[in-house]
């Protein structure tokens, strides 16, 4: 009986071990993209108040609906859910035309978040709808015969967006500085950068990856206390995004409690919630450049979807049912669309994390469950961890992922594919 208890204390320790590197990679992975790729959801302006910790939470529960999608009805069980980044240039277009509108001139803040998140629902549920009729069609393997470089080339401006990225994200907050240039903080987001580009190369482990971030963030705050420097130049939730202006020597304890009333902000956002009463569809449906928008980003959408699950059946051998994945993304979107949230997809590369450190395809099934589940929880702590974000650690982590797309989009395919058509 003894030996049958060790057997069995063993054999569940060994799931553990299993299941928590790739839940822990993917949570914290989902966390520090909630607070980079978040930050570019809304435009920026004074019009908005209170946003940080909003968009945030937006951008993590579309990560969170398409991991639980993903865990129900996908056929991988390494399958790991995501918000489709390369589609935040367009809704950062969709924005803009909403907060532009002459039909938006007297709008209110809450109605202008509102409707631009009812936007953001709207080009989620399209993305559903086409993955319904896609499927039905069964026509999931019919964008097999897209060329490889036509994906790689729109990835490869979404690098520059990147790019562009890092430097608005660090602008933004020194425009509140004495000199208003963010050359010094510039120089030290391209040094770190640079060494989590070149470590990443090097160890090829998304342990490296995490680690390297998280001592940015550490360091990043115990230079701030060190030097006094003013927390609303060099870190979120202050106002460089619009909020109301907090004095130069906030501390850490003074900035959390500044974005304490920001928490229940996103009820007033969600389009099938209380802002229902808020969202001006007649400006949002009547638009252009909302059609346009989600004309471009359901394309987009699919090309993104079809291009990592072919590279992801590549890399892993393991044969991808496109019309599954399509259903399991399509049921994401739905989720994401009844929230009031940005589309969400299966990325790669955080599939193929959960692959290597979960077992590959016999990675348990309810990893994905765990992953859900605790990155639904890290959206009750946005208000606490977004103050302690450094603007620094956001641009070095979009000049990283930027150099990566070039990198692998126009360097690699010059190198190995150069031809004209190419």
């Amino acid at each position: 009986n003894d030996t049958a208890e060790m057997g069995y204390f063993e054999a569940q320790v060994a799931v553990v071990k299993q299941i928590a590197p790739p839940a822990l990679v993917a949570v914290l992975v989902n966390m520090i993209q909630g607070v980079s790729f978040g930050m570019l959801l809304l435009p920026k302006s004074s019009r908005l108040i209170n946003t940080d910790s909003l968009v945030v939470t937006s951008y993590i529960l579309s990560i969170a609906m398409g991991q639980i999608a993903a865990s129900m009805r996908s056929g991988m069980n390494f399958t790991v859910g995501g918000a489709t980044y390369e589609l935040l240039p367009m809704m950062g277009v969709l924005g803009s035309g909403i907060l532009n509108s002459p039909e938006m001139a007297d709008a209110s803040s809450d109605e202008l978040i509102a409707t631009i998140f009812a936007g953001y629902a709207l080009v989620s549920g399209c993305v559903y709808l086409w993955s319904v009729v896609m499927t039905s069609l069964n026509l999931g393997n019919a964008f097999r015969v897209v060329p490889l470089v036509v994906l790689k080339g729109a990835l490869a401006g979404i690098g520059l967006f990147l790019y562009k990225s890092a430097y608005t994200t660090l602008s933004e907050g020194f425009a509140h500085s004495p000199d208003g240039s963010p050359t010094v903080a510039m120089v030290m987001a391209v040094v770190l950068g640079a060494g989590l580009f070149i470590g990443d190369e090097k160890l090829k482990s998304p342990f490296f990856v995490m680690t390297y971030l998280i001592m940015v963030i550490i360091s990043m705050n115990l230079f701030a206390h060190a030097a006094d420097l003013p927390r609303d130049v060099w870190f979120f939730g202050s106002s460089a995004s619009g909020e109301v202006e907090a004095p130069h020597d906030q501390g850490v304890v003074q900035g959390v409690e500044s974005a304490e009333n920001e928490g229940s902000f996103f009820s007033r956002a969600c389009p099938l919630g209380p802002a229902m009463v808020h969202v001006r569809w007649g400006v949002l449906l009547g638009s252009s450049t909302t059609w346009g928008v989600t004309l471009g980003a359901v394309f987009t959408h699919q090309l993104s979807v079809i291009m990592d699950l072919v590279n992801l059946e590549a890399i892993t051998r393991f044969p991808v049912e496109l019309n599954t994945e399509l259903k399991s993304i399509g049921t994401g979107n739905l989720l994401a669309a009844l929230l009031g949230v940005m589309p969400n997809y299966t990325p790669i590369s955080n599939c193929l994390t959960c692959f290597k450190l979960g077992g590959g395809k016999d990675t348990p099934r309810i990893t994905g469950v765990l992953i859900a589940v605790f990155t639904i929880l890290g959206t009750s702590a946005t208000t606490l961890f977004v103050p302690l974000i450094p603007r620094v650690m956001v641009a070095c982590y979009f000049l990283w992922l930027g150099t990566i797309f070039l990198d692998e989009c126009v360097v690699r395919v010059a190198q190995e594919r150069f031809h004209v058509a190419d």
